[in-house]
């Protein structure tokens, strides 16, 4: 998996961009559909990168903060309902503790 080209000015070690890729590729899948893919993997960079640099590094929250921004609560949980089969599993998230 390579970095996301809206990560190419990001200031972070390569285990966090690792981990800032893996977060925002599970936030894509997500919303996989919905409206202007270029305009939307751009608000998911910068949400994750912003929550980033306050020193998040869970990609599984990272990913539930960016999906917040579109209004999406309890995101793990409401897509896999949804979806009718365990996002977690799909997108290789943990289960909350």
């Amino acid at each position: 998996m390579g970095t996301s080209p809206f990560f190419l000015g990001a200031c972070f070690d390569p285990e966090t961009m690792q981990t800032l890729d893996r977060a925002f590729d599970q936030a894509c899948a997500a919303l996989r559909g919905f409206g202007n893919a270029e305009n939307i993997q751009e608000i998911i960079a910068n949400e994750i990168v912003d929550r980033a640099r306050q020193g998040e590094r869970d990609p599984d929250l990272l990913c539930e903060h960016a999906l917040q921004v579109f209004g999406i609560q309890n995101a793990l949980n409401l897509f896999a309902s949804s979806v009718g089969h365990p996002i977690r599993q799909s997108l290789h998230l943990r289960e909350p503790n």
